[in-house]
């Protein structure tokens, strides 16, 4: 597998607005100071670097759903909801950062990082919506997941965008190179996509034959994640 992972890094920097190694420094710090304060909400796996719109997250134990801020924590089990025209950026403790378009739902199911132990491991559910993803890799233990109703995504470093809705899910890559499955284990067949490629996935099929997505359409899917 062919991945460049300098390319992501440059791209998480200027995402991030800044070196992607200060700030995720400054997230440590801030994780440290308020990990006893968090306790009872669970394990906590980042912060929300950049907020716009109504965004709203529910953790486990709250009775209802409260408005997610610029440097608020996100926890393991989150359940995190953008409105119209909304945008949130997450920047997580391994430094890969999941930014969430508009009215856009996303799971922070399960995410472990162990620096001391060369082992990061993450799994996310999209119910529906559109979110991009960079992910710097660590190791060849290390994997990051990402989920669907139909469709099922993993890489160890790269830069992609899913868009997914219950009748399809649209997988575009724009660095490195990410595996394409269906989401039903049964169902036999699935593509790599790099740079440019993408792929569409419906319920109960394998992943169409991947294409390369012209420029208009991959910024389009692009803009639907930025931030103003």
């Amino acid at each position: 597998m062919s991945i460049r992972t300098a390319a992501t890094g440059r791209r998480l920097a200027r995402l991030v607005g800044g070196p992607a190694i200060h700030r995720i420094g400054v997230v440590a710090v801030a994780l440290a100071a308020a990990g006893a304060a968090s306790a009872q909400q669970g394990h906590t796996i980042g912060n929300a670097i950049a907020v716009h719109g109504d965004v709203l997250v529910m953790s486990h134990g709250d009775m209802a759903p409260k408005t997610l801020a610029e440097g608020d924590q996100v926890f393991e089990g989150d359940h995190i909801e953008t409105g119209k025209g909304a945008r949130v950026r997450l920047l997580l403790e391994d430094g890969s950062l999941v930014q969430v378009g508009g009215a856009s739902v996303i799971d922070l199911e399960w995410v472990l990082y162990a620096p001391a132990l060369d082992s990061r491991n993450v799994i996310l559910s999209m119910p529906g919506g559109v979110v991009r993803f960079v992910v710097e890799q660590l190791v060849p233990r290390s994997s990051f997941e990402v989920k669907t109703q139909t469709a099922i995504t993993s890489a160890q470093a790269t830069d992609w965008i899913i868009s997914a809705r219950p009748e399809a899910t649209a997988v575009l890559a724009l660095d490195g190179e990410i595996l394409v499955e269906n989401v039903r284990p049964d169902v036999v067949g699935s593509v790599h996509l790099g740079p440019g490629w993408g792929t569409l996935v419906k319920p109960g099929e394998p992943p169409a034959d991947a294409k390369n997505w012209p420029a208009d359409r991959r910024e389009a899917y692009i803009r639907r994640t930025e931030l103003p």
